[in-house]
């Protein structure tokens, strides 16, 4: 927090709207969980499509679902150990 409102709003900013520009920003920031873990290959599960010749997305997420499943909850069953 000191680092944004010192220095980014007050020492880098130009004016008052690049403030404003800066808040909105940070404000609607959002992680998307599923491409960071990609549990048992879920995000990269349409890029993979695309390179082989099977476009079954059903059948091949139905491949990974146990293994997307297993590694979601022990993302969560860390995080709930850590909080």
């Amino acid at each position: 927090p000191a680092y944004y409102e010192i220095s980014l709003k007050t020492k880098y900013a130009r004016d008052d709207e690049s403030q404003e520009m800066l808040d909105i920003i940070f404000a609607s920031t959002v992680y998307d969980l599923g491409n960071i873990f990609d549990w048992g290959g879920v995000f990269s599960l349409p890029a993979n499509l695309t390179e082989s010749a099977s476009t079954d997305f059903a059948s091949r997420y139905g491949k990974l679902e146990k293994s997307i499943m297993k590694n979601m909850e022990k993302t969560i069953e860390q995080y709930m150990e850590n909080n």
